[in-house]
């Protein structure tokens, strides 16, 4: 690369942004990287880092290249939008409201301000709040299937609600655009079923799922390929027993739907833990430190480790104890035990009727779950789940405390006292009463965590009847041993 003056970088910068578009972001990156070390304060450089990042699904990462673009131009809307945006999906819906506030000061009539002010308003349960911005949003976008998505997630319908009316008026339009039709759709379907009439949901679900199924297909052969990576990986791993120590996280895992809110919100109720929700760091970090090395060794394990704890500290305020509900850490359980003796992990277990159910009903960010939008998809990525977990179990032993959702929702104080125990601390009564916890929830369940414990989602599979006939026969042609 030719040499990097303050004459020459705009032209290096370009080629490094070709590079990015084309899909060579290692390159591109680097370019950027040495831009950076001439010129620390270029924001657009710092920008683009953002973006790579983004792209990889590492949010953590994300987060910290905005926060150093934002430095050098504090109120471009550009870097404030995402960082905002970042915020959010890593559960700091306080921050972001605050660069949202700023963004709408700026830009009173954009509706994806709004949308997002109102998504960190839901996060933080101000409910009341998050609607009445939702609907100024509506106004300025009144056929975004994605807006009346967010508004379904965050209330409850009842029977007359004037916006089921002009969600189903909506639907009938034949000039909807597919992505907007998919969201919408997932939204009717949450409405029907708040109605009590989940066979209404039907259509609108086949239709959104088959559009997401379309955009962001699902690739079984990648999956495979996925799980056998890992379990070569772990031949030679030691996992040490459970020790004490100051930095003692707590994970909480498991597939999408299967009652990994609930299971944190309990524990973090608790005065000795912070709730840290969804931090993405072990996931991302792991892959990205890995390289290409076939081994993981002991080194490299406690190195990746003590990354780990300072991105959370960086994150999160805590002493000892700090929850993690990131969905994928289940898949590299083994690994975060070897590499951190103190941490306690916790998979929480579903009906696969019921949890894959609940998983095609409902939106998640595109490309982030591409097998949930087709039975037989779900249903080979949920035995390779199970394939993984049995295999996880087989090596950590009583360092892995698995939880029954429908055992929690019917006897919830024995349930929770066992989990509380697993997580190394002595009981509190507070943990029963989790809902009255006013920590921000950033996931599908933000409304539910706010109520105490009810069993109305439990066997929910059984009154489907033919509708889910599909799922259970796409579970037993996976080798998938149904309750």
């Amino acid at each position: 690369m030719q040499s990097l003056t303050p004459k020459t970088i705009p032209g290096v910068f370009r080629k490094a942004q070709q590079l990015q578009a084309a899909g060579r972001t290692s390159q591109a990156e680097a370019i950027y990287r040495q831009i950076l070390a001439v010129a620390p304060n270029l924001a657009e450089a710092h920008f683009q880092m953002a973006r790579i990042a983004r792209a990889r699904s590492d949010w953590a990462e994300t987060v910290d290249w905005l926060q150093k673009a934002r430095s050098y131009r504090p109120d471009q809307p550009d870097i404030l939008g995402a960082l905002a945006e970042a915020y959010l999906v890593t559960d700091q819906p306080k921050k972001a409201l605050r660069l949202f506030e700023l963004l709408e000061r700026r830009l009173p009539k954009s509706a994806r301000v709004l949308a997002n002010k109102g998504m960190a308003l839901q996060q933080i349960g101000e409910f009341t709040e998050a609607r009445r911005v939702l609907d100024r949003a509506l106004k300025l976008e009144p056929k975004s299937g994605e807006l009346l998505r967010i508004i379904a997630v965050g209330q409850r319908f009842e029977p007359g609600d004037a916006l089921v009316t002009k969600m189903e008026a909506l639907w009938a339009d034949p000039s909807l655009k597919d992505p907007s039709r998919s969201q919408l759709g997932y939204a009717l379907a949450k409405a029907m079923d708040d109605l009590g009439a989940p066979e209404r949901a039907a259509p609108y679900l086949e239709r959104a799922n088959a559009i997401q199924a379309e955009l962001h297909p699902y690739d079984r052969a990648r999956r495979e390929r996925e799980l056998e990576q890992i379990k070569k990986l772990a031949e030679g791993l030691v996992i040490p027993p459970q020790e004490e120590g100051d930095f003692a996280p707590i994970f909480v895992t498991g597939m999408p739907r299967s009652g990994t809110t609930l299971v944190e919100q309990i524990i973090a109720s608790h005065s000795a833990v912070e709730g840290g929700g969804e931090l993405a760091i072990v996931t991302p970090t792991f892959w990205q430190a890995r390289g290409t090395r076939d081994v993981v060794e002991a080194e490299w394990l406690e190195a990746w480790g003590a990354r780990v704890e300072r991105m959370m500290r960086s994150r999160v305020t805590f002493g000892r104890h700090v929850t993690d509900k990131s969905i994928m850490t289940h898949a590299l359980l083994g690994f975060a035990a070897a590499a951190m003796p103190s941490a306690r992990f916790v998979v929480v277990t579903r009906d696969p009727r019921d949890q894959l159910y609940s998983v095609w009903r409902n939106f998640f960010r595109p490309g982030t779950h591409r097998y949930a939008s087709n039975w037989d998809s779900m249903a080979h990525y949920y035995a390779g789940y199970l394939d993984l977990l049995e295999f996880w179990k087989s090596r950590m032993g009583d360092r892995l405390h698995t939880v029954a959702y429908e055992d929690l929702v019917a006897d919830p104080e024995p349930q929770s006292r066992a989990l509380i125990a697993a997580a190394g601390l002595d009981w509190e009564a507070s943990c029963l009463d989790f809902h009255k916890n006013d920590r921000q929830v950033r996931t599908l369940s933000v409304a539910q965590v706010r109520q105490p414990i009810y069993k109305s989602s439990t066997g929910r599979w059984a009154k489907l009847g033919d509708a889910l006939a599909p799922l259970t026969e796409a579970l037993e042609r996976n080798g998938v041993t149904l309750p």
